[in-house]
C-alpha cells in the first residue's frame, strides 16, 4: 500500500508543477501578445495535459513497485476531470473577457481549481462584490453564514496579488463567524471599501456599452454613486438540494421549512435522527463552513462507530407488541407511527420489529381494537398504578 500512496503523491506533485509552469506560460503570452492567444492555448492544453499523463504512466509505470496497470487506471480516471477543468476555464475566461456578471459559485471554482490564474490573465482594476444577493428575502429568509467569509477571503487574496485593484464590498450585515473576523480587519487595513445597503436601496447592475455600471446608494453621502466595475461578483445564498424532501420521506427523517434536515435535539442529539442508524452532518443540516462540516462529520463517524463496534445490539424493553388475534389490519398503526416501524406481515396482520421500535406508544394509544400494547405499560398495569396512587393509606 505504501507503493501505491507514494505513486499517487508523485503524480499529483508533477501535475501541480505542470499547472504552475502553464500559468507562467500564459502570463508570458499575455505580456508579449495580449490575452487573445490564451484561448487557443486553453483549448490545446487538455490534450497536452493528457499526453503528459501518458508520459508519466510510461515512466512511473516502469519504476513503480505497485504495477503499471494501476498507474494507467489513475491516468485514465483523471482525463474527465482535466477536460471539465479546462473547458470550464475557457468558459470563465470568455465570461470575464466579455464583462458578464459572474455568480459567486463560479468565483469559488476559480479560487479552488485555478489558483488565481484567471485574475492573473485579466488584470482587473475595479471589482464590486455584492453580498446577500437573492438571500435574506421573503423567498430565502435565512443567512448562509459562509458567504461573507468567502467574499472577504477572495477580496484579500486579490488585493495581495493586485494591490492597485479597487475593491468595493456591498453588504447588508457583515457576518464573519468565528476566526473569519480577522479577515474583516485585514480587509479594512488593506483598503478594501465596505458600503452598506438596505433591501429598499439595493444596488443596481446594468450594462453600459461594452462594460458594466453599478449604481450604489451611499448612506453617508445620502446619494447614489456610480461605479464601472470590470468584475462583479455575486454572493447568493446556499439552498438545500431539490431532492432533500423526497429523501427525507424515503428515510423517514424530518426536514425543516427551509428544506434542511433536522436533528433530534440541538444539544442532546446534534447528529442523530429519530430513525436509528442514520446520522446527520455537513451542508444537509444547514449552511456551514468546511471546518464545521468536518467536525460534524467526525462526530457522525464516531457515533456510527459506537454501533458498528459492537457484536450485538441490546434493544430496549419498552416496545410495542401486537396481538394478531385481535388485529383487524386497519393500518392505523402504520399511519400513526412517526418512525415507520409497523408493517403488514405475510399473515395479513400488523407486526412490529422490537429492535426498531422506539417505545413511544403512539400505535398503542391509537389502535381502535386495542390489539397493540406497550410492554411494561399495558392497560391493566397502568390502571393498577392509578388505583394504588389513590388508595387510602391506613393511619
Amino acid at each position: 500500500m505504501r507503493g501505491k500512496g507514494h505513486t499517487i503523491s508523485a503524480l499529483e506533485s508533477l501535475m501541480a508543477l505542470w499547472r504552475v509552469i502553464f500559468a507562467l506560460i500564459l502570463r508570458d503570452i499575455r505580456t508579449r501578445w495580449g490575452s487573445t492567444p490564451a484561448y487557443v492555448v486553453t483549448f490545446l492544453f487538455p490534450l497536452v495535459h493528457i499526453l503528459v499523463l501518458v508520459a508519466m504512466w510510461v515512466v512511473l509505470g516502469r519504476i513503480s513497485p505497485y504495477g503499471e496497470s494501476n498507474i494507467l487506471w489513475f491516468s485514465v480516471s483523471m482525463i474527465p476531470f482535466i477536460t471539465f477543468s479546462y473547458v470550464s476555464r475557457f468558459l470563465i475566461i470568455h465570461v470575464i473577457h466579455n464583462k458578464v456578471v459572474l455568480a459567486f459559485p463560479i468565483f469559488k471554482i476559480t479560487d479552488i481549481l485555478f489558483s488565481g490564474l484567471i485574475l492573473e490573465i485579466f488584470n482587473v482594476c475595479v471589482v464590486v462584490m455584492i453580498l446577500c444577493a437573492g438571500s435574506r428575502t421573503d423567498e430565502l429568509k435565512y443567512c448562509s453564514r459562509t458567504c461573507c467569509g468567502q467574499a472577504l477571503k477572495n477580496a484579500v487574496t486579490l488585493k495581495e496579488r493586485q494591490p492597485d485593484t479597487d475593491i468595493v464590498i456591498l453588504y447588508r450585515d457583515i457576518r464573519t463567524y468565528g476566526f473569519a473576523e480577522k479577515l474583516y480587519k485585514e480587509a479594512r487595513a488593506k483598503g478594501i471599501r465596505f458600503v452598506p445597503y438596505t433591501p429598499e436601496n439595493k444596488p443596481v447592475v446594468a450594462r453600459d456599452g461594452d462594460g458594466l455600471r453599478c449604481d450604489i446608494y451611499e448612506p453617508g453621502l445620502k446619494k447614489i454613486i456610480t461605479s464601472k466595475p470590470e468584475l462583479v461578483v455575486l454572493a447568493p445564498g446556499t439552498v438545500p438540494a431539490d431532492s432533500a424532501r423526497a429523501l427525507g420521506l424515503l428515510l423517514k427523517v424530518p426536514v425543516n421549512e427551509d428544506g434542511f434536515f433536522v436533528e433530534t435535539h440541538a444539544k442532546l442529539g446534534p447528529i442523530d435522527f429519530p430513525a436509528q442508524g442514520i446520522y446527520l452532518c455537513g451542508g444537509a443540516h444547514s449552511p456551514k463552513s468546511i471546518d464545521e462540516a468536518i467536525c460534524q462529520a467526525q462526530g457522525a463517524v464516531a457515533r456510527a462507530a459506537t454501533v458498528l463496534s459492537r457484536d450485538n445490539l441490546m434493544a430496549g424493553g419498552v416496545v410495542a407488541a401486537v396481538d394478531q388475534e385481535r388485529c383487524a389490519a386497519c393500518l392505523t398503526c402504520l399511519r400513526i407511527c412517526p418512525y415507520g416501524v409497523p408493517a403488514i406481515d405475510g399473515t395479513g396482520k400488523a407486526a412490529i420489529e422490537p429492535v426498531q421500535c422506539h417505545g413511544c406508544g403512539s400505535c398503542a394509544g391509537e389502535c381502535p381494537n386495542k390489539a397493540i400494547q406497550l410492554q411494561h405499560y399495558k392497560d391493566h398495569q397502568v390502571l393498577e398504578k392509578i388505583r394504588s396512587l389513590f388508595r387510602e393509606v391506613p393511619t
